[in-house]
C-alpha cells in the first residue's frame, strides 16, 4: 500500500512538471518568436547595408548578424525537440529564413558595380600601357576624352583612372593605342632603314694605276634601294603615315637621289672603262688629238671621284656629296660628246671601206690602232672577206709592205695579178687589195676557161693549177648550153642566168669551199631567190630545221661570186645594229642571211622594216638608170651611202618554233616567201658518194637498221 501510495505521489509530481515544462517551453517558443523578431527589425535598421560603410566595420556588422542568427537556429532546434516531447507541432520560424537569405544590400550592388567598373577597365590598362604611346597620342586622348591628366606623374593609378571613367571611352583608348601600335611599326621601319643606310659601304677596289679605282659590284645595294623604296610606298598608302609624312618624303628624295648617283656613276665607269682601252693606243690620240684631249680632262675628274669614294666608303654619305650628282651628269655629257666623235670616225673609216660594217667597233679600232702593222690586221681579215684567211705580205722594209697573194681558210693561195702597197691608212689598202681580189679573180677566170678547154682530157692537173672557186665557175660555164652567148666578147665578163634573170659575177674570193648538191628543192628554191633580187626583193626560206634554208642562200650566193654574211637573229638585236649591218650590206653589194628573223622583238622589226624599204626602193631606181651597174648614192637613216646593185637581203623563219614574232605586213611584202620541206637523202648520199669517186654504176643505198 505504501509502494502505491509512493508510486502514485510520483505520478502526481511528474505530471506537474511536464506540465510545468511545457508551460516553460511554449513561454521559450513565445520568446524566442520575440527574439527572431527583434533581431530582423535591428537588420534590418542598423545592417550593413550602406555603401559608405568601411569593409571592416560592414564585415565585423556581418559577423556578429551571423553569431546572433546561429544563436537562433540552435534554439530553435532544442525548442523542436521539447516540443515535439508534447507533441506539439512547430513550424519553422518564417523570420530566420528571411534573415539567413538577406543579400539585397546596397554594398553588394555597390561592390558588384565597382567589380564590373574594374572589368571595363583592366583591357583600358593594356592599351594605356602600350610601349607605342607617345606624347601626341596622350595628347589626342586628352582631347577626345575632354579630360586632363598628367600620364607620366605618380598619382596616375588605378583609382585615378576609375575615377576619370576611362572606360566610357574604352573605344576611343582602343583606336588611339591601336593606332599607335601602327604607328610604332613604321617608326621601327624607318629605324632599320637608318641602320641600315649608316653601315652600307661601297664595294670598290684599286684599279690598274694609283688613285684609281672601280665600283665592283653594286648588287647588294640597288637591291636594298628596291626593297625600301617599295616599303616606303606601302607606308605612303597606309592611313597611319601622317605623324612620318615629312620623314618618309625625305627618305624618298634620299633613296631616289641614292639610285640615281649610282646609275650615273656606273654609266661614267661603264663609258670611261671602254674609252680608255681606245685611247690608251697612241694611233688613235694622233688621229683624234681633240677627243684624246677631252678624255684626259675626264680621267682627271674620274680619278677625283673615285678616290672620294674610296676614301668615304660610306654609300650615302658618298652618293649625297654636294656637286656630285651634277658633276657626274658633266661626265656622262662630255664622254657621250667623245663616243659621238668617235662614231663619226669610225663611220668615216666605214664609209671609206664599206666591209668595216661587218665588224664590232672594238675589232675596228683594234685594226686601225694597228694602221701601220699589216700583221696585226690579219686575224680580222676572215670577219672583213668571206674566206681570206691571210695574207702573203712581202717586207720591203721597215714602214714598206706589199700584199703578194691571198690565202683561204684551206690553205690554197691565189696570187695577185698587181702587188698590192700597204701603205697608209688601212682602210685605203684594203680596198685596194678588194679591188686587186676582183681584177685577179675575173682575169684568172678568162685564163682559167681556156686552161679548161686546154686541159680536157687531164682534169686532174687542171684541178691543181687553179683555184677551186675558179675550177667550179667555169665548168658551170662550160657545162651549160648556151655557153657561147654567155662568153661574149663584149662585154669581157662572167654573166650568171637563171629564168629571166641575168647578174654579173662578184668575183668575191671564196677558197675551195664545199658545195650543195643540187636537188629539185634546191633548184626551186634557186628559182625564187633569183627571181625575188630580180623584182628587187628579198627571199624568205621558210621550213622546219635541217632543210637547209640557210645553206642554199650561201650556196647560190657561192654561184653568183657574192659574199654572204650570216647574222643569227635574237631579241637583243637593235635597230642601230641592223642598221650598221645594211648600210654595210648595201655599200658592199654583199648578202645578208639573217637565220630566225622572227626572233626579233616587233618594236625593232617595224623601223627595219623601213631601213629595208630604203634599200629595195634604191635597187628599184637603181635598176631604171641607164647603166644600173653604175654604184649610185641614197638617203639612208639620215646619211647618203653609195649602193652596189649586187647587195641582197634574205630571211630565214622556223614556223613551228613557239614564241616566234609574227611579222608585219609591210615587211612580208618585201619578201618572195621559199617553203623548204625535208631534202631527198638518197639523191644527196648518191652524188657525194660519186663525188668522192665511186664508180660510175648505181650506187646501192640502203637504210641502216
Amino acid at each position: 500500500m505504501q509502494f502505491q501510495s509512493t508510486l502514485m505521489a510520483a505520478e502526481q509530481m511528474i505530471k506537474k512538471s511536464k506540465e510545468k515544462f511545457k508551460t516553460s517551453l511554449l513561454s521559450d517558443s513565445e520568446d524566442f518568436k520575440r527574439s527572431v523578431a527583434n533581431l530582423l527589425a535591428e537588420l534590418q535598421s542598423t545592417g550593413p547595408y550602406s555603401a559608405d560603410l568601411a569593409p571592416q566595420v560592414g564585415l565585423d556588422s556581418v559577423a556578429r548578424f551571423r553569431d546572433q542568427l546561429n544563436t537562433l537556429k540552435a534554439r530553435e532546434l532544442e525548442l523542436r525537440h521539447g516540443l515535439n516531447l508534447f507533441k506539439i507541432e512547430q513550424p519553422p520560424c518564417k523570420e530566420i529564413a528571411v534573415i539567413d537569405k538577406e543579400r539585397n544590400w546596397e554594398v553588394i550592388e555597390s561592390s558588384k558595380a565597382r567589380v564590373d567598373q574594374f572589368r571595363r577597365t583592366m583591357p583600358l590598362i593594356m592599351d594605356l600601357r602600350n610601349p607605342a604611346m607617345r606624347p601626341r597620342h596622350w595628347s589626342q586622348l586628352k582631347t577626345e576624352m575632354s579630360k586632363q591628366f598628367d600620364e607620366n606623374s605618380d598619382d596616375f593609378t588605378l583609382e585615378r583612372i576609375v575615377q576619370l571613367g576611362f572606360e566610357q571611352h574604352a573605344e576611343v583608348i582602343h583606336e588611339i593605342s591601336g593606332a599607335a601600335s601602327k604607328e610604332l611599326a613604321i617608326e621601327h621601319t624607318l629605324n632599320s632603314m637608318e641602320r641600315l643606310w649608316q653601315n652600307c659601304e661601297l664595294d670598290i677596289i684599286t684599279y690598274k694605276e694609283k688613285n684609281t679605282y672601280k665600283i665592283r659590284s653594286t648588287e647588294e645595294v640597288f637591291q636594298a634601294l628596291e626593297d625600301h623604296q617599295v616599303q616606303l610606298s606601302t607606308i605612303k598608302a597606309s592611313r597611319f603615315v601622317k605623324p612620318f609624312e615629312v620623314l618618309v618624303d625625305r627618305w624618298e628624295r634620299l633613296l631616289s637621289l641614292i639610285m640615281e648617283t649610282l646609275e650615273q656613276l656606273l654609266q661614267v665607269q661603264r663609258q670611261y672603262l671602254y674609252l680608255e682601252t681606245i685611247f690608251l693606243g697612241e694611233d688613235i690620240r694622233k688621229q683624234l688629238p681633240k677627243e684624246s684631249a677631252a678624255f684626259d680632262v675626264v680621267h682627271t675628274e674620274w680619278q677625283s671621284i673615285t678616290t672620294l669614294l674610296y676614301d668615304t666608303r660610306n654609300t650615302r654619305a658618298c652618293t649625297t656629296k654636294p656637286g656630285l650628282l651634277e658633276n657626274l651628269n658633266k661626265l656622262v655629257s662630255s664622254l657621250e660628246d667623245i663616243q659621238q666623235s668617235l662614231d663619226m670616225y669610225l663611220e668615216t673609216k666605214r664609209q671609206i671601206f664599206p666591209r668595216f660594217y661587218f665588224l664590232a667597233n672594238d675589232d675596228l679600232l683594234e685594226i686601225l690602232g694597228q694602221s701601220k702593222n699589216p700583221d696585226a690586221v690579219m686575224p680580222h681579215m676572215k670577219k672583213c672577206f668571206d674566206n681570206i684567211a691571210t695574207l702573203k705580205i712581202e717586207k720591203l722594209n721597215v714602214v714598206i709592205h706589199d700584199a703578194l697573194s691571198m690565202f683561204s681558210l684551206d690553205g690554197e693561195e691565189v696570187p695577185f695579178k698587181t702587188k698590192v702597197r700597204l701603205d697608209g691608212p688601212v682602210e685605203s689598202w684594203l680596198c685596194d687589195v678588194e679591188e686587186q681580189m676582183y681584177k685577179t679573180l675575173r682575169e684568172m677566170l678568162r685564163e682559167c676557161r681556156v686552161a679548161l678547154k686546154k686541159a680536157a682530157a687531164k682534169r686532174d692537173k687542171f684541178v691543181k693549177d687553179w683555184p677551186g672557186q675558179l675550177c667550179i665557175t667555169t665548168s658551170q660555164i662550160q657545162w651549160t648550153s648556151d655557153v657561147t652567148r654567155a662568153l661574149q666578147l663584149e662585154p669581157d665578163d662572167c654573166f650568171v642566168r637563171q629564168t629571166n634573170t641575168c647578174f654579173q659575177y662578184g668575183y668575191e674570193y671564196l677558197g675551195n669551199s664545199g658545195r650543195l648538191v643540187i636537188t629539185p628543192l634546191t633548184d626551186r628554191c634557186y628559182i625564187t631567190l633569183t627571181t625575188a633580187l630580180h623584182l628587187h626583193r628579198g627571199g624568205s626560206p621558210k621550213g622546219p630545221a635541217g632543210t637547209g634554208k640557210t645553206e642554199t642562200v650561201k650556196d647560190l650566193g657561192k654561184a653568183l661570186g657574192d659574199y654572204v654574211i650570216v647574222v643569227n637573229c635574237s631579241e637583243g638585236l637593235d635597230y642601230k645594229s641592223m642598221g650598221r649591218m645594211f648600210a654595210g650590206l648595201a655599200q658592199t653589194g654583199a648578202w645578208g642571211c639573217f637565220d630566225e628573223f622572227n626572233r626579233i622583238n616587233i618594236e625593232v622589226l617595224s623601223v627595219v622594216a623601213q631601213q629595208i624599204l630604203s634599200i629595195l626602193s634604191a635597187l628599184s631606181i637603181a635598176s631604171q638608170a641607164s647603166n644600173p651597174m653604175e654604184k649610185t648614192r641614197f638617203m639612208f637613216d639620215g646619211r647618203m651611202l653609195q649602193l652596189v646593185w649586187s647587195c641582197g637581203i634574205f630571211i630565214t623563219m622556223n614556223p613551228g618554233y613557239a614564241g616566234r614574232t609574227e611579222l608585219p605586213d609591210n615587211l612580208k611584202s618585201m619578201f618572195r616567201p621559199i617553203a623548204m620541206v625535208v631534202p631527198d637523202s638518197s639523191m644527196i648520199a648518191e652524188i657525194t658518194l660519186f663525188a668522192e669517186g665511186f664508180g660510175s654504176t648505181k650506187v646501192k643505198l640502203f637504210s641502216i637498221p
